[in-house]
């Protein structure tokens, strides 16, 4: 980048959109041999000629994209990620236990929600899943577990806001809470439960 123009001047004379005093000040300076505002002046050039010109993307390429990062929320829904307020498995043993309990309990916070989790294994690799969640809206809240991109299973919240839910141990495993009538959801990422 050069010293002698601001990025601002540069995009402005390569639209063609400079001030005819900047435009002459530009061209002057180009004229009088400075490498590095010519060096700038055709980076900046070609920079607005590609962004100008529509490309025809193959279906391919965005069938590949769309795999990467794929679109899950329903047109219209905003999505809060809950942060992990605590963790069993993050937290020291007692004095005198030999190892942690078989379910992992976990805390989480966002969008106005408080979710406690507790995750058992079971066998061959599948887990369970129980939790409450509690704030405005908690009872009949539609609770979602998907690895990836797959819903792999849903439930909806009872009266006390208590869902549980049935997976497999995935390295991309996350809740998605939403409003029975909805205007937004929550996501939830779960830190990796079993051992793959």
């Amino acid at each position: 980048m050069t010293a002698h123009f601001k990025p601002e001047q540069w995009i402005d004379f390569a639209r063609g959109l400079a001030s005819a005093a900047l435009r002459a000040e530009i061209e002057e300076h180009v004229s009088r041999g400075c490498e590095e505002c010519r060096a700038a002046s055709a980076r900046y050039a070609l920079l607005w000629d590609v962004g100008r010109n529509e490309v025809e993307v193959p279906e391919a390429v965005v069938a590949r994209a769309a795999a990467i990062a794929p679109v899950s929320a329903k047109p219209g829904w905003f999505e809060t990620v809950a942060a992990l307020i605590s963790d069993s498995f993050a937290e020291p043993l007692a004095v005198g236990v030999r190892g942690p309990g078989t379910s992992r309990m976990m805390h989480f916070s966002g969008g106005g929600l408080e979710i406690d989790i507790a995750a058992e294994p079971l066998a061959a690799g599948e887990l369970r899943l129980m939790g409450q969640i509690e704030g405005e809206g908690a009872a009949a809240a539609r609770v979602r577990l998907t690895a990836g991109a797959e819903v792999v299973d849903s439930a909806v919240a009872n009266g006390f806001g208590e869902f549980e839910l049935h997976g497999v141990g995935h390295p991309e495993l996350a809740l998605s809470i939403g409003p029975a009538l909805g205007a937004g959801s929550i996501r939830v990422p779960l830190p990796r439960l079993l051992d793959e």
